[in-house]
């Protein structure tokens, strides 16, 4: 993946999603910790296509932030990331 080759907000995206990740104390970020960090800022695209769909951003956030409960967490020792294969 070539990090450079992304926009500025999809560079500031998998940042936050790294972030949401090391809250987590996830050792690898999902598609999950990606979509969650696209959800937070009010000026993106992605709650209004999602409204186009007929979804709401406050059901998808539910559902995300209870799926990220679910994975698995690392506690002891320094903590590593990996990206997963977009």
């Amino acid at each position: 993946m070539r990090f450079d080759r992304f926009t500025i907000r999809g560079q500031e995206a998998v940042q936050e999603a790294i972030t949401i990740a090391e809250k987590g104390q996830n050792q690898q970020v999902e598609p999950e910790h990606i979509l969650a960090a696209m959800l937070e800022p009010k000026e993106g695209v992605v709650k209004p296509i999602l409204g186009k769909i007929g979804a709401t951003a406050q059901t998808i956030t539910s559902e995300i932030e209870a799926a990220l409960a679910n994975f698995p967490q690392v506690s002891a020792g320094p903590q590593c990331l990996s990206l997963i294969h977009i």
